[in-house]
């Protein structure tokens, strides 16, 4: 049987086609999270997400692999239960300390005890 739908397969980190991406959960059918920043649906890859490309760049692509990983994952605050890819939320939380969903008024950063890892630029 041809495989259907070739031009929009999912390509994981490693480059290789994945299963069709899963949106819902499998056993209730809610809607998986959405990234607050991409509104991308949890297990969608970042590389996947709009504006997330690196052209001008020459990276290491053995250190841009496993960073792609760790920027997939899906992380979300403990008290407001917001969240998204990780790489998305360590990118917000470098200017911000509230939750980046916006009716929310949530410090999500301040409430994070390794929150004072992340560099700031004020001296």
């Amino acid at each position: 049987m041809p495989h259907q739908g070739r031009g929009f397969s999912q390509y994981g980190v490693s480059g290789s086609p994945t299963k069709s991406k899963v949106t819902s959960c499998p056993g209730c059918r809610k809607p998986l999270p959405r990234c607050a920043l991409c509104l991308m649906n949890m297990g969608t890859p970042v590389s996947s997400c709009p504006g997330s490309g690196k052209m001008d760049e020459k990276v290491d692509l053995t250190r841009d692999k496993k960073l792609a990983q760790f920027n997939n994952w899906f992380t979300w605050c403990h008290n407001c239960r917001h969240g998204g890819h990780a790489g998305h939320m360590l990118s917000w939380f470098r200017d911000h300390s509230e939750c980046p969903v916006s009716a929310c008024t949530c410090k999500c950063m301040q409430l994070d005890t390794t929150g004072n890892l992340v560099p700031s630029d004020s001296s």
